[in-house]
């Protein structure tokens, strides 16, 4: 048996740490832009059969896109209070594990996470209800947060409506719109909000022709 320490492997020089955090920390912002992305394009498609009371952010983000706050769905037959709801899950789930030495702070985050994890998968659930298909990507199984779907492409009755790149263009336009109309703490989109849905055609090739059908 050798003597010789068993060697660790090379060390990162601070340059090639640096470039791994800063590699990190896009693949993360690129995540976060990607989820308001796809919330914006679940609220214009969802729009056609509901409305929403959206809430503003307490703040803009300045290094991501900034994602309002669906409080509730507004349907003919039914309200959901989609805040109140996905807080209550949120919680449930934190409480369910374990956190012990985890400082105040980061329970928040994880539970500010979850609230907006719990709701975009409401959204697509609800989209589903009304005819579209979606093929995710599913974020890996935590038991600390929701499986989240990240959505690549949608379908409408088996038609195929837009792909990964569509849904990021789309979804800055319209959640610009939605930044854009939003005044005080809470605004009220209505149900075939005209200029969501003209969004949603002008950048959609057979979103008219499928979804009026």
């Amino acid at each position: 048996m050798s003597d010789n320490p068993i060697p660790n492997g090379p060390k990162l020089s601070n340059e090639d740490a640096r470039k791994r955090r800063k590699n990190s920390l896009v693949r993360e912002h690129g995540v976060k832009d990607d989820m308001v992305f796809q919330q914006a394009v679940l609220i214009g498609l969802a729009n056609k059969f509901c409305g929403f009371t959206i809430e503003n952010p307490s703040k803009m983000s300045q290094i991501t896109a900034t994602l309002p706050n669906i409080s509730k769905i507004h349907t003919q037959d039914d309200l959901i209070d989609v805040s109140t709801l996905a807080e209550k899950q949120a919680n449930d789930l934190l409480n369910k594990s374990k956190h012990f030495l985890v400082k105040e702070k980061s329970l928040q985050r994880r539970i500010k996470k979850n609230i907006i994890y719990f709701t975009q998968n409401l959204l697509i659930d609800f989209c589903s209800e009304h005819g579209f298909f979606f093929n995710s990507i599913y974020s890996k199984k935590n038991p600390k947060t929701f499986q989240v779907e990240r959505v690549q492409q949608i379908f409408y009755k088996n038609n195929f409506l837009m792909k990964k790149d569509e849904i990021q263009s789309v979804g800055t336009c319209i959640n610009n719109y939605l930044l854009n109309i939003s005044h005080g703490k809470t605004f009220f989109l209505r149900q075939n909000d005209v200029e969501v849905q003209n969004l949603l055609a002008q950048n959609i090739t057979l979103y008219s022709f499928v979804c009026n059908h």
